[in-house]
C-alpha cells in the first residue's frame, strides 16, 4: 500500500520527579524498511519550554540518543525509493 507507514511502536511514560513538568512520553518505533527509531517527547505551557527542554535533553542523553533526525517516516521512504 502505497504511502502506509508499517512500524511498531513501545511507549513508555517517564515522571520528572519534584517538578511541575512532566510526564515525559518515551517512544521506541520499529519501522519496516527504515529501522528502529526512538522519540522523547513532553508537552507544556510556553512559560516551560525552557526547563522542559533541558529535561528532555538529559533523557535523550541519558538514554545515549545522540542523532535528531527531522524527517517524517513517509519522507525518509521516499527518499529511500
Amino acid at each position: 500500500e502505497r504511502g502506509a507507514i508499517k512500524k511498531t511502536r513501545v511507549t513508555w511514560q517517564l515522571q520528572n520527579p519534584g517538578s511541575s513538568i512532566g510526564p515525559v512520553t518515551i517512544a521506541l518505533d520499529s519501522v519496516d524498511q527504515l529501522g528502529e527509531f526512538a522519540e522523547v517527547e513532553l508537552v507544556v505551557e510556553e512559560s516551560d519550554l525552557s526547563n522542559a527542554s533541558e529535561f528532555v535533553s538529559n533523557v535523550a542523553t541519558s538514554l545515549k540518543l545522540t542523532q535528531v533526525e527531522k524527517h517524517s517516516y513517509i519522507a525518509m521512504l521516499l527518499a529511500n525509493s
